[in-house]
């Protein structure tokens, strides 16, 4: 099924330590928004970006990126996978036997992101059959606190679906001997 495209708003914040390697920052005029624009499309390829903004907190030391622009939603699967939603990757600790084998792994600290995205859901694929407000057991994901939930459309956004995701660091790194509680299951 193909919809026309809709309208896409995300928001991020950087926290200084991971400015290390984001030049973005230091470019000015045409070439700024130029390399905003490349990031964004690099991240949501989906999205035609109309305009990017940033900004930066000298009090926190953090950086905010924003985008505004329209997605075109592949529907024709019957299904839209959600964006920004996965909890990670197979992560694999396992060291080879040797000198180090019980390092500390590092973690990148301080982490908190949330995610929100609101699905205006197309109506020819829209059904009564909600399964209410859904929330994942909290998990760990490579020495991050992980949780999902998702909120079903209600009587004032009846074709509207909004899931939440969020991330929080623990600690800079973890023991080896903890390895297990954040190792794929």
């Amino acid at each position: 099924m193909s919809l026309p495209p809709i309208g896409y708003q995300f928001r991020q914040g950087v926290r200084p330590d991971h400015l290390r390697h984001d030049h973005q920052h230091r470019l000015v005029g045409d070439a700024h928004d130029q390399a905003l624009r490349d990031y964004w499309k690099s991240e949501y390829d989906f999205v035609d970006v109309d305009s990017t903004a940033s900004s930066f907190d000298p009090r926190t030391g953090e950086r905010r990126l924003s985008m505004t622009g329209n997605a075109r939603m592949d529907w024709t699967s019957g299904w839209y996978p959600t964006d920004g939603m996965a909890s990670g990757c197979r992560a694999d600790f396992a060291r080879d036997a040797g000198r180090d084998r019980d390092a500390p792994y590092a973690v990148p600290y301080p982490l908190h992101t949330r995610t929100v995205e609101t699905i205006l859901l197309p109506q020819e694929r829209y059904r009564q059959d909600s399964r209410g407000h859904r929330t994942s057991p909290p998990c760990h994901v490579k020495g991050r606190h992980v949780h999902r939930e998702a909120h079903p459309p209600t009587s004032s956004q009846p074709m509207a679906y909004r899931p939440e995701m969020g991330r929080i660091a623990g600690a800079h790194d973890h023991p080896p001997t903890r390895r297990s509680q954040y190792q794929d299951r």
